[in-house]
């Protein structure tokens, strides 16, 4: 009788718990944020650190530096949107009505892209002294990024999962420098 007591009291811990374990997994794979993304527990999502700026000046005044922008664009692409992290990174949004390049500057040398896709492709070249890092797939560049000694800076590129050719990225990438123009 001691045997089947204790058999019976286990059968009800082990099927407590189970239940206790799918309510708390079901729970935590519901609480989406807006976006979509998992939210932290009880509905919370971690708040957007980007802060939209009317101009690049407003912008040069959250991050704390001179802003290099891109002056060559692909054809049919415009900037539509400036955005700042205090004391960190720039993002600039350029968009042809559909599809989108963001560029972004930030001080140090991380790689401040945002993507973290694996891509099939990866090409180390050299611009103007410059060591850049090429990443794509099919011969199209979905992600540069590169450094200046003080600044480390990113394209990317949101194009119908396209990319864009090789040429079209380094003439972006060469044209973001504060002696071609103005910013």
């Amino acid at each position: 009788m001691k045997k089947l007591i204790v058999i019976l009291l286990s059968t009800t811990l082990i099927l407590s718990l189970a239940a206790c374990k799918n309510f708390s997994t079901k729970n935590e794979a519901s609480t989406l944020s807006d976006e979509g993304k998992p939210a932290l527990s009880n509905n919370i999502s971690l708040p957007n650190p980007f802060i939209d700026c009317a101009t690049i000046d407003e912008a040069e005044k959250i991050v704390g530096f001179e802003i290099s922008t891109p002056h060559i664009l692909p054809e049919g692409y415009t900037q539509t949107s400036i955005q700042a992290i205090e004391n960190g990174i720039v993002q600039i949004i350029y968009t042809n009505g559909e599809d989108e390049i963001i560029y972004r500057q930030g001080k140090g040398n991380a790689d401040i892209s945002g993507d973290f896709n694996e891509y099939t492709e990866k090409n180390i070249e050299e611009l103007n002294h410059i060591q850049i890092i090429l990443e794509g797939d099919a011969s199209n560049v979905k992600k540069a990024t590169w450094q200046d000694g003080k600044f480390t800076f990113s394209i990317t590129v949101n194009n119908g999962n396209g990319g864009f050719k090789e040429e079209v990225i380094n003439d972006m990438i060469e044209s973001v420098n504060p002696e071609n123009g103005e910013n």
